[in-house]
C-alpha cells in the first residue's frame, strides 16, 4: 500500500482550520498555490465556513476565512491586492 504525502500548503491550510473551529482565530489569512484552490474551497464550504479569495499573481492567492464580521471588515478595507495597499491603508 502506497502512502499519499499532504503537500505542505494543505497541511498548513488544516492547521489554520483547526485553530479557528477551536477559537484561537478569528480570521485567517493563508497565502497559497493556486492550484488547491478547489481543494481549500469544498473544505470550507464542508466545515461551513465563510471565505473570501483574492489572486495576487504569480499562481498564489490569498485566502482569508473567519468570522463573517472579520471578513466583512476585510471587504471594505481590502479593495486590492494586499501589496498594492500604501503605507497608510496597510497600517490601518
Amino acid at each position: 500500500m502506497q502512502s499519499v504525502t499532504m503537500p505542505i500548503d494543505l497541511k498548513v491550510l488544516m492547521n489554520h482550520i483547526y485553530e479557528y473551529k477551536k477559537g484561537v482565530r478569528r480570521m485567517v489569512l493563508f497565502t497559497f498555490n493556486k492550484k488547491y484552490e478547489t481543494f481549500a474551497v469544498s473544505k470550507l464550504k464542508r466545515e461551513d465556513i465563510d471565505y473570501i479569495i483574492q489572486p495576487i499573481g504569480n499562481d498564489r492567492l490569498n485566502l482569508f476565512f473567519g468570522k463573517r464580521e472579520c471578513l466583512d471588515a476585510i471587504r471594505m478595507m481590502v479593495t486590492k491586492p494586499l501589496c498594492h495597499l500604501s503605507p497608510e491603508e496597510d497600517f490601518s
